[in-house]
């Protein structure tokens, strides 16, 4: 049974999108560039191939997701994705020596690889090493070491070989080593051992112990620069205009409190004039309204008169009608009935003013409890009688001006309780800003003395730090954060620096007794001939320390190309050895010969690649190139069938046949079925006209429904 595409399935894929692609024995699948077969054959090598990668190949990231079915390496079929652990050469054990076969390049094959040609450049042997072992990664690693290393030989420890290349570099950096040591001797002799040494190491502490005090007083600075900034930032919590604010309020809250004293005192007297008042006030509009002045009760004479009246004008006009009601008296029949009714209405007019002024009489009785109530309330209230409506609209009058002006204290009062409760907020709020507490206006005067001693101390305290940081003279950008070793003493800073004057003056006294010596240390090192003794030493041994790292690096590299050239050599000949076993295998041949039809086994005879045929064997380069192309291809496919224990396999050609002219293509499609005839399965990816149209005709024609077209783009 043989190992082959089933079935692959792509999501959001790049130009491809989601697509499912089914395959047969021959599947054909066109479009044009840029419509997604690159991708889809890079897909193909990431998600079944453990090695997919190749120098000439690239692979780029991969833009979606998406999964390969294979039929025939298991008995259900086997999925692979780029991220899975397991590929395809895992179902298959392999032999130890030379280097794991290439599954991807040999059943993977791109635009031109099948034109397995040798150039001029190129032998038979080298191009076989290239496509069915790993002899371009050993190629790509031996660019990178020169030919005489890789024929150099390492004997008893040394190195031993051309004096070329690397090797006469190594050389040179071994004479050069020597003389600079020479040098380093003689300054040691001459200058580090001697006087001007002697005096270097003395200069040398005289700066170390400058630098202490130096750094010293850096640090010194440091610290005042900080003690500083924080009684800066101490003396901004508690700001000028602030402090002034509260002085000020609490001075305006004391002339308040001192005027609310006042006030208050005569308020006091005076406010019993805020109830009195109104309650007068009211008192006289009740007695108006009530008529509650004292009434007089009617005198009896007025009833004695009106009864009398009323009695001779009764009797006169009874007297009128029955002793005189028929006779004629002249004038008096009309005068006696005037008088009489007169006097019977002025007497029954002044009974009802007797009833009316008894009435009125006795309802003042009953009014006299409110009257009696308010005179009561009055004499209470102002310790004085009042009789009447006129003695109270009198003092009414009295208190009036006073309840006014008692009332203007109350809103005095109000307004100055108003602009203390103010100044009283504000005050503690300053202070809470300044302190984070609100005193009580007790404690007031004594916090804000408190707090402007406070920066009064700040500000002498700031003036000392201040002076005393100026007299160091050091720079911003010069303070030292890191502690010094010891305390700055400035006394002991001067006198050092006069020690070094000193020193320095000896120094240049001995130097000029050294001039040959540093003139031909100048010219190894290439300083100038007015650098210190002490740089051109330490560059001398810099230099020496360079030479010696050099030297031991390139003798490392050296040993290292060595030990990989040897190590290459074993590697090559167990592939050489591995691609010759194959090509005699029996898989090999058997594809060899059923392909082919008439060629056999192929042997490797130094460059030459020998191809036995049914009559006789042949040089590889003697064959034509449609052979030369079939047999190339068979290999690929024997190579993979034995990895494979013998089984036919799949192959993707990705316009493998686009540099063939029309006529060789037609060549090249009939060993393509002599593979599928042979077990095999192909996918062929083009974007050409000609191989689509001939592969489309020779598929139907002899695949029938194994043979699938897809167009994609």
């Amino acid at each position: 049974m043989s190992i082959c595409l089933k079935r692959v399935d792509l999501k959001s894929y790049g130009p491809l999108g989601d697509k499912t692609l089914n395959f047969k024995k021959l599947n054909l699948i066109y479009g044009p560039n840029e419509t997604g077969k690159t991708f889809l054959t890079e897909f193909l090598l990431q998600s079944v191939f453990r090695h997919p990668l190749s120098v000439k190949w690239p692979m780029r990231d991969l833009p979606g997701q998406g999964k390969v079915l294979l039929s025939g390496i298991e008995e259900q079929d086997t999925s692979f994705t780029p991220s899975s652990r397991k590929k395809l050469e895992d179902f298959w054990e392999e032999s130890h020596s030379g280097l794991p076969t290439n599954m991807a390049r040999l059943l993977v094959v791109k635009g031109g690889e099948l034109e397995l040609v040798c150039s001029n450049k190129e032998s038979n042997h080298s191009v076989l090493m290239h496509i069915f072992s790993q002899e371009a990664f050993f190629t790509q690693i031996l660019k990178g070491i020169s030919k005489t290393t890789q024929s150099a030989l390492i004997e008893d420890g040394e190195i031993i070989g051309d004096n070329r290349s690397d090797l006469s570099f190594r050389q040179e950096l071994i004479n050069d080593r020597r003389n600079i040591e020479k040098l380093i001797d003689d300054i040691n002799d001459n200058y580090s051992l001697g006087p001007l040494r002697e005096k270097q190491m003395i200069l040398e502490n005289l700066n170390r112990e400058v630098e202490i005090q130096e750094k010293a007083k850096r640090y010194l600075a440091f610290q005042l620069d900080n003690q500083i900034q924080d009684l800066e930032k101490e003396k901004e919590k508690i700001p000028a205009n602030d402090l002034e604010a509260i002085r000020d309020d609490i001075r305006d809250c004391e002339l308040k409190f001192k005027d609310k004293r006042n006030l208050s005192n005569e308020f006091d007297n005076n406010k019993r004039v805020l109830d009195d008042y109104p309650w007068l006030n009211e008192a006289v509009q009740i007695w108006e309204a009530q008529k509650l002045d004292t009434a007089h009760k009617p005198n009896r004479v007025l009833l004695w008169l009106a009864g009398i009246l009323s009695i001779l004008g009764l009797i006169g006009t009874v007297t009128q009608t029955v002793l005189f009601g028929n006779v004629q008296l002249g004038a008096w029949s009309l005068l006696i009935p005037v008088i009489s009714t007169s006097m019977l209405f002025i007497g029954l007019i002044l009974i009802g003013l007797y009833i009316w002024r008894q009435h009125t009489w006795s309802k003042s009785i009953g009014e006299s409890d409110e009257r009696e109530a308010i005179k009561t309330e009055f004499k209470t209230r102002f310790n004085r009688s009042a009789n009447s409506l006129t003695d109270l609209k009198v003092h009414l009058e009295k208190i009036r001006e006073e309840h006014y002006h008692t009332e203007d204290l109350k809103t005095k009062l109000d307004e100055i309780d108003e602009s203390i409760s103010s100044l009283t907020m504000r005050i503690e709020e300053n202070f809470y800003e300044l302190i984070a507490e609100k005193p009580t206006r007790d404690e007031w005067y004594s916090k804000y003395e408190s707090l402007k001693q406070h920066k009064e101390k700040i500000n002498d305290k700031l003036g000392q730090l201040t002076r005393e940081f100026d007299r160091l003279n050091i720079k911003e950008d010069e303070l030292n954060s890191i502690p010094a070793e010891e305390h700055y003493d400035r006394e002991k800073l001067e006198k050092l620096i006069l020690e070094k004057e000193d020193i320095h003056e000896q120094l240049r006294q001995i130097e000029e007794e050294l001039g040959i010596l540093k003139q031909r240390a100048c010219q190894e090192t290439g300083d100038s001939f007015t650098e210190e003794w002490g740089t051109i030493h330490q560059n001398a041994r810099e230099k020496l320390e360079n030479l010696e790292l050099r030297y031991k690096q390139t003798t490392a590299k050296i040993i290292g190309q060595i030990g990989i050239s040897r190590v290459l050599e074993i590697i090559q000949t167990q592939e050489e050895e591995k691609v010759r076993k194959n090509l005699a295998s029996k898989e090999v041949v058997e594809v060899l010969s059923k392909i082919t039809g008439h060629y056999g086994p192929i042997d490797m005879d130094g460059d030459q690649l020998i191809v036995t045929g049914n009559y006789g064997d042949f040089g590889i380069e003697d064959l034509s190139t449609g052979a030369r192309e079939q047999v190339y291809l068979t290999l690929r496919m024997g190579f993979a069938s034995k990895l494979a224990g013998g089984k036919p396999l799949f192959m993707v050609l990705d316009d493998a046949f686009q540099h063939s002219d029309w006529a060789r293509r037609e060549r090249l499609f009939d060993s393509v079925f002599k593979l599928i005839d042979a077990g095999w399965q192909v996918t062929y990816l083009t974007m050409d006209d000609h191989i689509r149209d001939l592969c489309c005709e020779l598929g139907n024609k002899r695949l029938g429904n194994e043979f699938v077209f897809e167009a994609i783009g």
